[in-house]
């Protein structure tokens, strides 16, 4: 609900608005133009229309729950029109006040008590909570029956300043009632009380000031935002800082030991800000990082910088299996692929050691990786490398030639043809039988090997072959950049040689005869060589028991002819040896 009072904009008369409510109904108060808004913690508000129109003055007094007075006596407003520092000021008698203000302004305004505005808006029930500012005039024969006036500054959670303009006793109390502080001014003029304990943010305190005549005149105070911000300051590089507090918006401000400014931010909404400073930070520098809430609390962090140097490295990728680091200082190595995973994790032994990392899996050509190396510190040095050729020849295929003289073994990529491997890398079985491997020439992606015996066609050929260490040899079978191809156990070689077997098996005699034509034929298994007949001394033969020599021998196909003169007759007996 909103009520609304408006009165004549000619002002032509001093008005007084009383308002039944204690200060603790009170949410905001507020000038809006010329308007004066009271926000209630019920939600109603209060809108006095052109309280600030005029030359002639407009008051606003409030009525409590327990018919206690208090005169609103605005001290200040920010910006957005909020009054931020307002006294309630109590008044002993609320008729005698408006008797009072008659004669004390007369003749500059007219008071007419007929132009005393009454707001009803009823004071929520228990909301008097006996922390409400009173003036109590004590020696009402005295003709000093005006208590002290106050001023005061809330400096931190620890501290208050306080002036009066005459000598007063001070006292200082929480919300209980307990006394947090006390002290003396002897005459017109300020004193700084440093409390028994830190305030709290937006705690409610009572000041009481005390005049040597016994007139007092009380503060109730919402001290606001005393609380210093809580600071954490994380170094995370040489030239990198956050800082995380519990005061969003605060202003961080960096300066290095000689007070330079080396950087600035603002806290943001989750708590921290990181900032990147003017200069690079070293090892044991001091700076100094202030941090200021919105209220003027600051908090001041003298910080001497440890360890921020990242390490010095240098990598190399040895092979697609090894990674060589060097680096400065002692720290972990993580190696990660493009697309972020990790494949190689080892120790920088630092002073410069080399120290190899293996990789869990193999590079391949031209990819690229991230070396990281971090210290104790958790300062990180990253590297990248790119892969050049680190992937070994291939086996592909092995063939024997037509003329069966070379077994040809292919690669999938050039092979160095400077640096060959030697003959006793392979072994070369024929037939089960291992034949001597007697030169080795390379072509492309071919290694050549010469044998010492010529294979023929059909027979079973295999090859094997040792790389002669696990390291990078000088003499092996590998690519132009070095890398070595990998064992190759025995093979099938895949036999192209046009050579005939040669013959080793002697003729068998299947059978002997003599012909119709008298002659004596020896039959065998397979063609026999007819240029080259046998000797006929190399027969012993007899017929009838009556040695005989042929008289001519001659070889067709498979077959020996024997003839003799004369030939042998029917029936005769015929023996025959050779």
């Amino acid at each position: 609900m909103v009520g609304v009072i408006t009165f004549d904009k000619e002002n032509i008369s001093h008005r007084i608005f009383k308002a039944n409510l204690d200060k603790a109904d009170i949410v905001k108060i507020i000038k809006v133009g010329n308007n004066l808004e009271v926000e209630l913690n019920t939600g109603e508000k209060i809108v006095l229309d052109d309280y600030f129109l005029g030359e002639k003055p407009k008051e606003l007094v409030l009525e409590t729950a327990n018919q206690q007075y208090f005169l609103v006596n605005f001290q200040e407003f920010n910006a957005e029109g909020v009054a931020t520092k307002v006294d309630y000021l109590g008044i002993n008698d609320f008729q005698d006040y408006l008797s009072e203000g008659q004669s004390t302004v007369a003749p500059t305004w007219a008071w007419v008590a007929t132009a005393l505005s009454i707001i009803g808006i009823a004071a929520s029930a228990g909301s008097s909570r006996g922390q409400h500012s009173n003036n109590e005039n004590n020696n009402e024969n005295n003709e000093d029956k005006t208590g002290p006036i106050i001023k005061y500054d809330i400096l931190d959670n620890s501290h208050i300043q306080i002036s009066t303009d005459e000598a007063s006793q001070i006292v200082i109390l929480d919300a209980n009632g307990l006394q947090i502080g006390s002290g003396e001014i002897n005459q017109a003029g300020n004193i700084e009380i440093t409390l028994t304990r830190p305030l709290q943010d937006n705690e409610v305190i009572t000041i009481t000031a005390t005049d040597n005549t016994g007139n007092k005149t009380t503060e109730l105070v919402n001290v606001g935002d005393v609380t210093d911000p809580l600071v954490e300051v994380n170094i995370i590089d040489n030239s990198t800082i956050q800082i995380i507090s519990n005061e969003v918006g605060s202003q961080v401000e960096i300066k290095d030991e000689t007070g330079k400014i080396i950087g600035e931010g603002v806290v943001d909404s989750n708590g921290q800000v990181s900032i990147n400073i003017d200069e690079l930070l070293n090892d044991g520098d001091t700076i100094v990082v202030n941090v200021t809430d919105n209220a003027g609390n600051n908090t001041t962090e003298v910080i001497v910088v440890g360890d921020v140097t990242a390490p010095i490295i240098s990598a190399e990728i040895k092979d697609a299996d090894t990674v060589e680091i060097k680096s400065n200082e002692a720290g972990t190595v993580e190696i990660t692929d493009s697309d972020g995973h990790i494949i190689g994790r080892g120790f920088a032994t630092g002073h410069d050691a080399v120290n190899d990392i293996q990789l869990d899996r193999p590079l391949a050509d031209g990819e690229i990786i991230i070396v990281t190396v971090i210290d104790a510190s958790d300062n990180h040095q990253h590297m990248q490398l790119t892969a050049g050729d680190v992937t070994a020849p291939h086996f592909v295929t092995a063939e024997v030639n037509e003329s069966g003289t070379t077994l040809t073994i292919t690669y999938n990529e050039t092979i160095d043809s400077s640096n060959l491997p030697v003959a006793d890398d392979f072994i070369v079985t024929v037939g089960g039988i291992v034949v001597n491997v007697v030169g080795i020439n390379v072509s492309g992606q071919d290694v050549i090997l010469t044998l010492s015996q010529a294979v023929t066609a059909g027979q079973n050929v295999q090859v094997s072959y040792t790389d002669p260490s696990v390291n990078n040899d000088s003499n092996a079978i590998q690519d132009i950049v070095g890398n070595d191809a990998s064992d190759l156990s025995s093979t099938l070689v895949n036999n192209n040689s046009t050579v005939a077997t040669a013959d080793s098996i002697a003729p068998q005699l299947q059978s002997v005869e003599v012909n119709p034509a008298g002659q004596l034929v020896f039959h065998y298994n397979e063609t026999l060589d007819g240029n080259n007949p046998p000797n006929a001394n190399d027969f012993s033969i007899t017929v009838n028991g009556q040695t005989i020599t042929p008289s001519s021998i001659s070889v067709i196909g498979n077959n020996v002819f024997l003839s003799f003169i004369p030939a042998i007759g029917i029936g005769q007996s015929v023996t025959y040896s050779y």
